[in-house]
């Protein structure tokens, strides 16, 4: 794993417990060796896009009142 930097995104709010991690390869075929802390793969699962948890998080605060833009 030399090299890499890992990127890891907890969420708050409506998606608290929700810990994403994300490594930018420098080549498709990069060998990469998963940590053990590392979870399930979610690439390309929908309900994990941006979009779908922005929709969420949007989703609550409305639900709560908060204008959200």
């Amino acid at each position: 794993m030399q090299g890499l930097v890992w990127q890891v995104d907890e969420y708050t709010g409506p998606l608290i417990g929700l810990v994403t991690a994300d490594v930018e390869l420098p080549a498709e075929d990069h060998p990469l060796p998963i940590p053990d802390w590392v979870g399930r793969e979610i690439t390309g699962d929908p309900r994990y896009s941006s979009a779908q948890l922005a929709s969420v998080a949007r989703a609550n605060e409305t639900a709560a009142g908060i204008d959200c833009p």
